[in-house]
Formats: structure tokens, sequence, C-alpha cells
């Protein structure tokens, strides 16, 4: 088991647009206080990887409030982690004219990884993945769809292997022309990318 951990919250969360803004002065909030999440327990004991990407509420006086999770990697136990956390967090509150505002809505991906594992694709995994491919240039949709839903349950997937599988899954879904599932599997493959 790797011994080193971290979890990484985007550079700078992004806030929205108010709705007018010509000629007004607006200043979006600004971080003061952020923390990383608690790797949780159950998944560093399988060696699992993940993200979640939130969407909350910060009020006038920098406390978040509202977080939703938007997209994540799937794991219950990564949302939970990065919900309890953005709890914590506070800002400078966003200001229009010089006075504070609410709500000011803002999005956040945070990434929970083995340090350095993040982006990696290991020789094993790079073997079956290629398999899985030649299985589908055979034009053997359902072998390929078995590979993949084996290769999805398999512990220890890096954030770039589940990308890869996201990928593989949003090409499978084109082949049997289900548009909305291979959109939906080409955004997790962005999402689960590094940015």
């Amino acid at each position: 088991m790797r011994a080193c951990l971290f979890a990484i919250a985007a550079a700078f969360a992004t806030p929205l647009a108010l709705a007018d803004e010509s000629a007004q002065h607006r200043i979006s909030a600004k971080p003061i206080e952020r923390s990383a999440p608690r790797y949780p327990v159950h998944e560093l004991r399988r060696n699992q990887q993940g993200w979640v990407v939130l969407n909350y509420v910060v009020t006038d006086d920098g406390r978040v409030v509202e977080p939703v999770v938007a997209q994540s990697s799937g794991s219950r136990a990564f949302e939970d982690a990065a919900m309890y956390t953005v709890k914590t967090w506070r800002f400078e509150p966003a200001r229009l004219n010089g006075e504070p505002v609410q709500p000011c809505k803002t999005k956040v991906r945070i990434a929970l990884a083995m340090k350095g594992a993040e982006a990696k694709v290991c020789w094993p995994f790079y073997a079956k993945y290629r398999k899985m491919e030649n299985t589908l240039d055979e034009s053997d949709v359902d072998d390929a769809t078995a590979a993949l839903h084996t290769a999805s349950a398999s512990e220890g997937l890096s954030l770039a292997e589940m990308s890869w599988l996201w990928a593989f899954q949003a090409r499978l879904a084109g082949i049997e022309g289900d548009r909305a599932p291979q959109l939906a599997a080409l955004r997790r493959a962005t999402a689960g990318s590094s940015q």
C-alpha cells in the first residue's frame, strides 16, 4: 500500500457570474481557509482513487452552504469526504461595488489519489485495455462490454486508468448508438483526467 496520500482541490474555485455586472464592479469570493478531505479508510485499504466536482454557495459572511455533488468518479465515500470538508472552508465573500453579496455560486474539483499515481497507467492495466480494444475491433461488443465491467470492478485503479475505462465505455455506447450514455461517459472521462 502506498504510504503517501494527498487530496487536491482545484487551484481556485470558479465563481459563476452574477446576472448583470456590466456597470458594476464585482470581486469573486476568495479562499481564506481550505483543507484537503480525509482519505476514506475503506478506499485507502482498497487502494482506490477518485474525484468529486462540487457546486456550493458562499454566503455573504464567507461560509459554504448548500454543497451538491455535480459529478464524481462514483465513490460515495469520496463524495461524503468532499462534502464534509467543503463545509469547513472559509472565504472572503464575493463583493459587488464593495459590499458583500450572497449568494456566490462556486464550483470545485477535488481529486483523491495516491501521491504520484493519479496520472499513471500501469502495465498490467494497459495489457488488459489492449485486449479489450482488440475484442472490440473484432466486433465482439458483448465480450468487450463484459471485459469493461470486469476491469471497472478492479481495485486500485488510478484516475488515469478510470478515465481510459470511461472513454472505452463511451466508445461502446457510440457503437450501440446510445448518445446520452456516450456523452455521460465522455464527461466522466474528461472530468477524471488530470487538469
